[in-house]
């Protein structure tokens, strides 16, 4: 696993490192997952029963509390 800075490719790892890693995480925010509320998360839970929500966890922290992993 890397973390991925965008602003300076490759300085996490090696060419070969990257090319070998399984996951990579995205240094930094990313827009469209400010974009979910606990809200949006809790309302899917109770339209669609026995559903989990996975979110990553650069998520705003009442989407992380509301989600099950």
């Amino acid at each position: 696993m890397l973390i991925w800075d965008r602003y300076e490719p490759f300085a996490c790892a090696t060419r070969e490192a990257v090319d070998r890693a399984r996951l990579i995480l995205w240094q930094r925010h990313c827009s469209v997952h400010e974009r979910f509320t606990g809200r949006q998360i809790e309302a899917v839970g109770a339209a669609h029963a026995g559903v989990r929500v996975i979110v990553r966890p650069e998520v705003p922290f009442d989407v992380l509390r509301a989600a099950d992993d």
